[in-house]
């Protein structure tokens, strides 16, 4: 396969009408799948190396790993010759409207373990973002996302509104003892909020969660332990999400704030 470290090619090449092969570059992240149940290699039609996992196959212009074309016999990494022939390649109305890059990035995930909590920024604080610190957000573009699955999937996406997390800290103590009586009770015994108070109210619930995860992260585990021993002895059915925090828990033993954000 097509690394991102392979040199650019040459794109004064002037651009065909037929097709170019493309090659595509994959992400190993620790989440991937391996072996036998790596479905990258088996969609390219290669055996996988052992103790590899693959997790993406990436098919686009991001200049982190950009897919290779092969022009005359010469590789040509897909960002630069876009970037050299943008209207014949986007055509004008895209060209324009997206400074001549490519606006979109297809992926094929394979995951293998539960991937961790992700929230994309819209596209003023992206730029804002990129704008105050690169190095860390180095693409000032927000990061809108469809999902197709291509067989089971298992996603938890969104945040619950304020009347379910004010019944979970009522349900569940031991969260609503981690994160605080002043931060618990503010949501326990809001009044119905507006749509903006809400996200107020949310915003401060997660802020407070995260804070004192990366500053005590034992207090976390034992929060998280306490909660395990309890729904365990539990004689009542567990509803579906405390069994997937109990199955979660016994693959991710430490302090992971993910387990109690379910």
């Amino acid at each position: 396969m097509i690394s991102g470290n392979q040199s650019i090619g040459d794109t004064s090449r002037p651009v065909s009408a037929s097709p170019y092969r493309m090659h595509n570059p994959m992400q190993h992240y620790d989440w991937g799948t391996q072996g036998s149940e790596a479905y990258i290699p088996s969609l390219l039609g290669f055996d996988p190396v052992a103790g590899v996992p693959y997790a993406e196959l990436w098919m686009g212009a991001h200049p982190k790993a950009p897919s290779f074309l092969l022009v005359d016999d010469d590789e040509v990494a897909l960002d630069q010759w876009i970037a050299a022939h943008p209207q014949d390649l986007l055509g004008t109305y895209v060209s324009e409207r997206f400074g001549g890059r490519l606006p979109f990035l297809l992926k094929v995930l394979s995951a293998g373990e539960v991937l961790s909590i992700q929230a994309h920024p819209n596209k003023m604080q992206a730029e804002r973002l990129h704008a105050k610190d690169p190095e860390h957000y180095p693409d000032d573009n927000h990061k809108p996302e469809i999902a197709i699955a291509l067989d089971s999937l298992n996603a938890l996406i969104g945040v619950r509104p304020c009347s379910e997390l004010a019944e979970a800290l009522q349900r569940y103590p031991e969260i609503a003892g981690f994160v605080g009586s002043e931060v618990s009770n503010h949501i326990t015994h809001a009044r119905l909020p507006t749509s903006e108070t809400e996200v107020d109210q949310i915003r401060k619930l997660f802020k407070a969660l995260f804070i004192k995860a990366v500053d005590e992260p034992q207090v976390l585990n034992q929060a998280i332990n306490n909660l395990a021993n309890r729904l365990e002895r539990q004689a009542a059915q567990l509803s579906e999400t405390e069994q997937l925090f109990l199955e979660l828990r016994q693959r991710y033993t430490g302090p992971d704030i993910g387990l109690i954000t379910l």
